[in-house]
Order: structure tokens, then C-alpha cells, then sequence
């Protein structure tokens, strides 16, 4: 219903929700009389009844934000997971992808094929605005700046460029977007622009192996802290996984 996007789909989502917010609210009343009758007598009983005041509050918050959405409003980080609190909607940027809901997990990787650093961010951030921190995390590892850097063209900014080259980076391959000047076409065809590109592509593939073979697809473990070590050990496996091969070709 809501894909249609007409002015009467949107009127009918917000009397649906208004109707499911009421229907909430007499469920935390209930849930509410229930959690004061349980008696804990062991650790998992405690356990238990803090995850019931949890579900309690979550969906408190839930009828909330629904209500001021429902008024015109827009409320900040919003919930968007009752098992996931910490889940933002992630947005393609394309009109033929849907929306998903969780976390962004930026990968570093070197010519080895080893990856040397990872970062889950909170929601949707910019590419623009992260790839100097991977940089400097990479001259934090290993004492100078990479000689080569390339991204693909979500990065791209022109500050991006002068801020890599100011911190060492000989090479800089970040494509442009929208139209290029004559100038930037030709440097974006040189050999050297090209060969990086090419090797943008291999961690393309490296991002496919780490969700297929390594559980970077989906986290089972919930929110921001959950998601990052999830990661992390994936990341720990793969780099396991390559440094074998490497040693043993």
C-alpha cells in the first residue's frame, strides 16, 4: 500500500498506525499489570522480567514516535526494529532498491587482500565524510601513509583528493561524479587511474566472499556494540582464511 505513493495511500498508512498504536497501548497495559504480578525468585527470572520491561519501554517509545508522525512531526532515531533498537533505515541512493534496516560496515583493505581495518557506523552516513578517518587509521597501523588510495566514486570529493594528498598519498583514484571536464576525463584514462580501478572492483568481490562465507550478510547479535563484534570476528576469520593462503602460495 504505502509503494503506491498517492496523497490517499499516505491518509489510509496514517489511520492504519493511528488504530495500531491504540491497539499497543492496551497491550503495554496488560504487559505492564503481568510484569508486576512476576515475582523473580532466580538470576534468569530477573533476566527475563528485564527483557519484558525492555519490550515494555521499546514499544512505549514505538506509540511515540508513531503519534507524532501521525501529527506531522519527525522524531530523532527514530525505532525502526523492536529487536534492534540501534537499527537505522540504510538507503541505495536507487530507485529500484528497496530500504533496508541496520547497520553500515566500512571495510579497509590492502593489496594482499587482507583487511586492516572496519568500522559499523549508526544509520546512513555519508561515504564523503569517512574516508579520511580510514587513512588516518591506516597511518596510525602502520606508521606512513598508503602509496596508492582508491574508493568508489561515493567518496569523491574534491576536498577528499587535496586531503589524501596532504597526508602522503601519492596516488589518489576517487572517479567523479556528474559531468568531467576534459581535464578530469583524461586523468581518469591514464593507466595508472585504471589499474587502481581495477583493483576498486577486486574489493567488490572481497565484500561478496565476507557476506557469503563469513557472516557479514546479517548480525546475530543485536545493536551498534552487538553488530561491531559480530563483524569482527567475521573480519578475524577471513583475515585467518587469506593469511593461510598467502603463506602457504
Amino acid at each position: 500500500m504505502v509503494r503506491k505513493r498517492t496523497a490517499e495511500t499516505f491518509k489510509e498508512v496514517r489511520q492504519i498506525t493511528g488504530e495500531m498504536a491504540d491497539i499497543a497501548k492496551e497491550v503495554v497495559k496488560k504487559a505492564r499489570k503481568f510484569a508486576e504480578k512476576l515475582i523473580p525468585e532466580t538470576n534468569g527470572d530477573k533476566i527475563q522480567l528485564n527483557k519484558v520491561h525492555h519490550v515494555i519501554q521499546t514499544l512505549e517509545k514505538i506509540i511515540i514516535q508513531t503519534e507524532l508522525v501521525n501529527s506531522g512531526g519527525k522524531p530523532e532515531d527514530r525505532i525502526v526494529s523492536m529487536d534492534d533498537t540501534d537499527a537505522r533505515p540504510i538507503t541505495k541512493g536507487k530507485l529500484g532498491k528497496r530500504v533496508e534496516f541496520g547497520h553500515v560496515l566500512q571495510v579497509e583493505e590492502v593489496s594482499e587482500g587482507i583487511i586492516t581495518g572496519y568500522k559499523v557506523f549508526k544509520g546512513n552516513p555519508s561515504d564523503k565524510i569517512l574516508l579520511v578517518d580510514a587513512i588516518e587509521h591506516h597511518i596510525d597501523l602502520f606508521g606512513k601513509a598508503p602509496r596508492e588510495a582508491t574508493a568508489d566514486r561515493g567518496y569523491y570529493s574534491s576536498t577528499n583528493e587535496t586531503s589524501l594528498k596532504d597526508l602522503g598519498v601519492k596516488n589518489v583514484c576517487l572517479p567523479k561524479v556528474g559531468k568531467k571536464s576534459k581535464e578530469r576525463a583524461k586523468y581518469e584514462s591514464t593507466p595508472k587511474f585504471k589499474e587502481q580501478m581495477r583493483f576498486r572492483a577486486g574489493v567488490e568481490a572481497r565484500i561478496s566472499c565476507i557476506k557469503r562465507s563469513f557472516g557479514q550478510r546479517r548480525s546475530y547479535l543485536r545493536g551498534h556494540k552487538g553488530t561491531s563484534i559480530w563483524c569482527g570476528y567475521g573480519i578475524f576469520a577471513h583475515n585467518l582464511w587469506k593469511a593461510a593462503n598467502l603463506i602457504s602460495s
